[in-house]
């Protein structure tokens, strides 16, 4: 059985699998001058634009944001794939770990053997 849709464009019905070509919406342009997709330097902030903690004031532009970001010694961390990347993993050695508590524990004034138990 076959299955109709109503048509926005000629206000008629149609098959759904049988669509008319010239029913589809036009594609049309972004704005009346059609050109690429560009992306801005400006940074909206406000009147004095964003303020970079690096190097203690207000960077009004992207490239400029950049620039302080690299000179000020920081570095930018953004969406890419080499944060997801697994990194590999210390092995921990109960040793280690022992020595580690141990010494804290030391230095807290509290003994390892008597006040808290067998570790491990």
């Amino acid at each position: 059985m076959a299955t109709f849709r109503w048509c926005k464009y000629c206000e008629d019905l149609h098959q759904t699998n049988k669509w008319p070509h010239n029913c589809m919406p036009a594609s049309f342009p972004r704005s009346d001058f059609p050109s690429p997709a560009v992306i801005s330097d400006y940074l909206p902030g406000g009147i004095n634009g964003l303020y970079h903690h690096g190097v203690g004031k207000k960077i009004d532009n992207k490239s400029g944001f950049r620039r302080a970001t690299r000179e000020s010694g920081c570095i930018e961390v953004g969406n890419e794939m080499a944060a997801t990347k697994q990194r590999p993993q210390a092995e921990l050695k109960t040793e280690t770990i022992e020595a580690a508590v141990n010494d804290a524990l030391a230095r807290q004034g509290v003994s390892s053997e008597s006040d808290v138990g067998d570790f491990v």
